[in-house]
Order: structure tokens, then C-alpha cells, then sequence
């Protein structure tokens, strides 16, 4: 007879662990819920940099992409590397264009001041 309440009772406490891991769980995938932000300050700037990190951070770095954005001609060659991207990479077009958004700004910020 014992042994049966002692099952009963290791049963109820493993249900409720793991109820309790479902609800953490949830909590934590839930947006605005005050958990921890993105370790990357570069991420909490801008969803291009997750983008980028995806997309292209395995093979490219950031500077390196970015410095052709810079000075006068930045427009026309941020709209050609939305098309290189719309060829080059298995990101979406909204994506592609988030990803040099993204890289616009660093080059902006990268930018020595004059």
C-alpha cells in the first residue's frame, strides 16, 4: 500500500516540473515579457544584424560589406547590393533590404568625421 502512495506522489511531482518547464518556457518565448536582451548590442539596434548573422555573417564580415556604403555613391550601390543579395542569397527581398539597411548604418557609423 505504501509503495503505491509513493508513486502516486513522485508521478504528481514530475507532472508539475514539468508543467512548470512548459510554463517557463512559454513565458520566455512570449516578446516583451522582460527577459534578457540579444547579447549583441549590434542586435538591439537593428533586426538586420540577426539577418546578416544568418544570411551572410558565416562567410562575410560586417566591415568588410559595408565600407563599399560609404561616401557619395552609397544610394546606388546599397540598391545594387539589395539585387546581388536578391541573386546571391536564400534571404527574402523584405530581408535583403533589412540586411543593407543594417549595413548602411554601419558604414554610416563607421564613417571617420569630417
Amino acid at each position: 500500500m505504501n509503495h503505491r502512495i509513493v508513486t502516486r506522489v513522485v508521478i504528481g511531482i514530475a507532472v508539475l516540473c514539468v508543467a512548470a518547464a512548459l510554463s517557463f518556457a512559454r513565458l520566455r518565448a512570449a516578446p516583451g515579457t522582460g527577459g534578457p536582451g540579444p547579447v549583441s548590442p549590434q542586435a538591439a539596434e537593428h533586426p538586420g544584424a540577426a539577418l546578416f548573422k544568418t544570411h551572410c555573417g558565416t562567410c562575410h564580415e560586417v566591415g568588410a560589406v559595408a565600407a563599399p556604403l560609404r561616401g557619395p555613391t552609397a544610394g546606388a550601390r546599397a540598391q545594387g547590393m539589395v539585387e546581388f543579395l536578391r541573386r546571391h542569397g536564400k534571404s527574402s527581398d523584405a530581408q535583403d533590404r533589412v540586411i543593407v539597411e543594417y549595413l548602411t548604418e554601419r558604414a554610416a557609423v563607421a564613417a571617420p568625421a569630417r
